[in-house]
């Protein structure tokens, strides 16, 4: 990675996008341009009427090497991550979103605070990129969970990773 100090121009764009069927927005920062000022801005509505301010101040950028690779036209991702569940807490159905910067076999399951699987969301081989999978509050019975904590847990070979989510009815 390099380090670009301030004032030396355009160093990234970023692009925001909600849940599929959001709107998108893309940032570019220049060190040109928030070397003396903080920059703010809003990303909007996102979840249940919930603002992201992000904040960027002034400094070192830090750049790694961009993925060339591309899935769909898409970006692929250059981290695997477990975003958290939105909305949360939710009723009846959240998504939950992950990333995968290469194919993997991937499970997603559903755990209720004794730690028992109440449901497997998927368990299949999947393409490197982001990927969403929408949990609909059910078991793997297709009766109707009580409301509660539950734990999603995501694993690949190289990967697992484990989140908090809450079904209010």
């Amino acid at each position: 990675s390099t380090l670009l100090p301030i004032g030396t121009g355009p160093v990234a764009m970023l692009h925001f996008s909600s849940l599929p069927g959001g709107t998108s927005t893309a940032v570019t920062l220049d060190t040109t341009t928030i070397s003396a000022i903080r920059l703010h801005f809003q990303l909007g509505t996102i979840f249940d009427h919930v603002k992201s301010y992000p904040d960027f101040v002034p400094g070192l950028v830090k750049l790694g090497p961009p993925s060339d690779a591309e899935d769909g036209g898409e970006h692929v991702p250059t981290l695997f991550s477990l975003e958290q569940n939105q909305p949360n807490p939710f009723n009846p159905t959240t998504t939950i979103a992950f990333a995968l910067p290469k194919a993997a076999a991937v499970t997603l399951e559903v755990y209720n605070v004794l730690g028992q699987n109440v449901r497997t969301l998927l368990n299949d081989r999947l393409p490197a990129g982001i990927h969403h999978v929408v949990f609909d509050g059910r078991d793997g019975q297709n009766g109707e969970l009580a409301s509660g904590v539950y734990l999603y847990r995501i694993k690949t070979d190289t990967h697992s990773e484990t989140k908090k989510m809450i079904l209010m009815k």
